[in-house]
């Protein structure tokens, strides 16, 4: 099956963000809440390639390799882009399949991915703008007081990244570079804002780069402080002011990924931030202390909740039902803490599984459906007490 999806997307869709295989043409548009979110050539290689090693498809990886290093270049998409492809499509993939090979060409491309993505976050919040645009002539970085410039240049079929010192002139060039729209979303998802993200912990810790291990502490400390109505964290807040305006939240879609993110990134730090494991487990005692995970009729349901109206929907997403593994790994996770919440997170991780399990085998397909309830497959949205 691999196989045969690897062909047919090379050979009709080669280098192309993803592929249609009915019609056989390429997509080059992601689209997100009726938005354009932007052309991410390549995406699919990308994201592939830790797959094709794990299963020892040597040729095919070689291809994907060669047309990431020759025609993967983030910082010249000169366009409105999502940062969540870039983060985890682009950068994540690179991360993911250099963590498997130990292949330095990959590595250095991942550098070139982050020189790209750092305009996008907020220098006093720390945190990811929604959208930005990536065309950027230079990189900065202050180091002993000395500006210097970052560059990424090819050595040998390479992507090498140098840094050197800039004379008064190269200073005023960077100066005077194109600043790169970057766009503040009002209603940026918590799970998109960078908070905790493993592929900036891995990142720093492999590269060392001081600038990104400045905004983890950063968004670190705003994620902290932010307000939470009921002990609860909004759905979507402000990257510029890393406050939220909006009174919702639930367990769904990319929301999902800010809880995860936490405990993810607690075990990639070798379990020694001990204040973000509190962090996590403090955050699921409120959701369901709130009913966003609550037993309906025998079966546990991860609901949406309006903090202002102090209503719940009736009906659970799909996504909800990344909370299975979630909830799991957070239950290993505390059992090696010796915590006696384990076996209650065990449970849930469990039971929101059975939930979904059931849902899918309610349908004609076995398949699961977007939304659904206790007793409909696929319902729509509604609110109660």
């Amino acid at each position: 099956m691999t196989i045969s999806a690897f062909n047919a997307y090379r050979s009709y869709a080669w280098g192309a963000p993803e592929f249609k295989p009915i019609a056989l043409e390429t997509f080059n548009n992601m689209y997100g809440h009726g938005r354009n979110m932007g052309t991410f050539p390549g995406l699919t290689i990308v994201d592939a390639m830790d797959t094709l090693w794990i299963m020892s498809m040597m040729d095919e990886w070689e291809e994907g390799k060669q047309w990431i290093v020759t025609n993967l270049h983030v910082a010249d998409l000169d366009q409105m882009l999502r940062v969540k492809e870039i983060l985890l499509g682009y950068l994540g993939g690179l991360l993911s399949a250099y963590a498997l090979s130990g292949d330095q060409d990959l590595l250095h491309k991942s550098i070139e991915v982050m020189e790209a993505l750092k305009p996008a976050f907020n220098k006093d919040t720390g945190l990811l703008a929604y959208r930005y645009n990536p065309k950027v002539k230079f990189s900065t970085a202050k180091v002993d007081n000395t500006v210097q410039r970052v560059r990424l240049r090819v050595v040998n079929g390479k992507v090498v990244n140098t840094t050197e010192p800039a004379s008064v002139d190269q200073v005023a060039t960077v100066t005077s570079a194109p600043v790169p729209i970057v766009e503040r979303d009002n209603a940026n998802s918590i799970g998109l804002v960078g908070f905790q993200q493993p592929e900036l912990i891995y990142f720093a810790n492999l590269t060392g780069d001081s600038l990104i291990e400045e905004q983890l502490v950063k968004s670190r400390a705003v994620m902290s402080s932010i307000d939470r109505p009921k002990g609860l964290w909004m759905s979507y807040l402000n990257a510029a002011t890393g406050k939220s305006n909006f009174t919702g939240t639930g367990l769904f879609d990319e929301t999902t990924d800010f809880f995860y993110n936490m405990i993810r990134s607690y075990v990639q730090l070798n379990r020694q931030d001990a204040q973000l494991l509190k962090m996590y487990t403090d955050a699921i005692d409120n959701i369901q202390k709130m009913q966003l995970l609550k037993n309906i009729g025998n079966q546990l349901f991860a609901r949406k909740f309006e903090t202002k109206a102090l209503l719940h929907t009736n009906n659970m997403d799909d996504t909800s039902c990344l909370l299975g593994g979630m909830l799991a790994l957070g239950a290993r996770e505390l059992q090696k803490a010796n915590s006696p919440k384990f076996h209650l997170h065990w449970q849930l991780a469990v039971n929101i599984t059975d939930t979904c399990y059931q849902a899918a085998n309610r349908t004609k397909t076995k398949l699961l459906p977007h939304s659904f309830t206790l007793n409909n497959s696929i319902s729509t949205e509604g609110w109660m007490a």
